[in-house]
């Protein structure tokens, strides 16, 4: 028997044989939950963006029409499944509505009834809506779609980002 030099060497008899695990690595491990705010989505259609030190960054989108109301995220993290969760002033003036969609299919839709507060953007009217289990991957576009109703502008401050588990392929 010889050793890696080409060295002649005893057999070991304890030696017999040895595992080699093929297996798939492990997962990589999660990321930190992080968040978008909403001003910062490329707008489409409609949306302004308005300061309001009730948001989370000083600023939130706003309804700056009656049409639809349309802004993109480009998502630019790891792949995985995500828990997504929006942050948003459901006034009492009114009931918005709002879709999520992710590489244009929607994901969720849900319409602004929780009438928490007044009919201003405060911490009365805050509300988050959370969509779990949303497989993403670097390059996908997330958009948020919606339409105003009577007072209530679509007032839309952040979009909150937590792993939950890897794609499986």
């Amino acid at each position: 028997m010889l050793d890696t030099s080409g060295n002649p060497v005893a057999a070991d008899p304890t030696l017999d044989g040895f595992t080699v695990d093929l297996s798939s690595p492990p997962p990589p491990p999660p990321s930190d939950p992080f968040r978008v705010e909403a001003e910062t989505f490329t707008i489409l259609s409609g949306f302004v963006v308005k300061n309001n030190g009730h948001a989370s960054n000083g600023q939130f989108l706003k309804a700056g029409n009656a049409g639809e109301q349309r802004a993109a995220y480009t998502f630019a993290q790891s792949d995985g499944i995500y828990d997504l969760t929006i942050g948003h002033f459901d006034e009492s003036d009114g009931q918005s509505q709002m879709s999520v969609l992710v590489n244009g299919t929607q994901i969720d839709s849900f319409v602004w009834d929780l009438d928490a507060g007044g009919k201003f953007a405060d911490q009365s009217s805050f509300a988050e809506r959370t969509i779990s289990g949303v497989a993403l991957s670097a390059g996908d576009v997330i958009e948020i779609v919606g339409f105003k109703d009577k007072g209530e502008p679509l007032r839309t401050d952040y979009v909150d980002f937590e792993f939950v588990d890897t794609l499986f392929t």
